[in-house]
């Protein structure tokens, strides 16, 4: 016993030594101990939860998406540029339009009420069953065809500005037509990236020759002029142009033609533009983003 108690005096006593001349030393192999098994926790991999257990996972929020400010960036930058609101598009008048509609609506409706009454609820004569349900099924499609010409006359478009406040995204103010006069218009605030549409606004110059260019333009001015013309001036030409809308309308209530449908992101409605309105370069330019983007 008495050998190896001595064997180990004289293992530790250079240890001892060490200790005696620098007292600190102590501290510092504590310190090189805490700071390795710090290390040694950092490096650690945290344990996995299981899939079974509530603990609640936190996502980092994510940044906000630029991919619209990119690809409308040479509109918002015109739309800037400007001192205020920028009015992209006014829409021509529709009142011979909405008229038109209105009547034929009620046209329809009126012909599908009386017929129904006098030949199924009140039969003026005395008529066989295959007749009865046939007046019935056409008194059931003029219905439907006065609901189709009501809706035609609302959800019409009259303006479109566009505002960019400071530091904000690019607003697009919609205006949207009633179907009663004298009420306010129904306003829809909206952003670019929704917005789309259905077609072109106008023919690309590829497609369009430089005389048939000149004469649509001159045509376009001069129809312009005259209606911007007071009706004591020139109550011959206001009277020739009325009666022209008037049957241009009713011949658009059936063909449909000069208008774009436009579908705006919460709404369910689909509105209709009329291109035979003044629209800026600013409409052309957010045009051809938004259908290079629906592609």
């Amino acid at each position: 016993m008495l050998p190896r108690t001595l064997s180990l005096r004289a293992s530790l006593h250079p240890f001892a030594r060490l200790l005696r001349r620098d007292p600190s030393s102590s501290c510092r192999v504590f310190q090189r101990h805490s700071s390795g098994k710090r290390d040694v926790l950092a490096s650690a991999k945290p344990v996995p939860t299981p899939k079974g257990s509530a603990a609640l996972r936190l996502k980092p929020a994510s940044p906000p998406s630029t991919r619209s400010d990119e690809r409308f960036r040479k509109f918002n930058f015109q739309i800037s540029q400007a001192s205020g609101p920028v009015e992209i598009f006014k829409a021509p008048s529709h009142r011979s339009y909405i008229l038109g509609a209105v009547s034929v609506a009620t046209f329809c409706y009126l012909y599908a009420g009386y017929n129904f009454y006098t030949t199924s609820i009140d039969p003026l004569m005395q008529v066989a069953k295959w007749q009865e349900y046939t007046f019935a099924g056409i008194c059931v499609v003029m219905a439907a065809m006065g609901t189709v010409f009501l809706r035609r006359g609302g959800n019409l478009i009259a303006s479109i500005t566009a505002s960019r406040p400071q530091r904000q995204q690019t607003q697009l103010s919609i205006k949207v037509r009633r179907m009663v006069p004298f009420l306010r218009q129904r306003e829809i605030i909206a952003t670019p990236d929704q917005i789309s549409f259905s077609r072109q606004l106008v023919v690309p110059h590829s497609q369009m020759s430089e005389e048939g260019r000149a004469a649509a333009q001159k045509r376009w001015e001069s129809e312009r002029a005259v209606s911007q013309m007071a009706f004591f001036k020139a109550p011959l030409k206001k009277t020739s142009q009325a009666f022209w809308k008037f049957f241009v309308n009713s011949r658009r209530l059936f063909t449909q033609e000069h208008f774009a449908y436009v579908k705006i992101k919460g709404q369910t409605a689909d509105f209709r533009l009329d291109i035979l309105g003044t629209f800026s370069s600013e409409l052309l330019l957010l045009q051809k983003v938004a259908l290079q983007s629906a592609l």
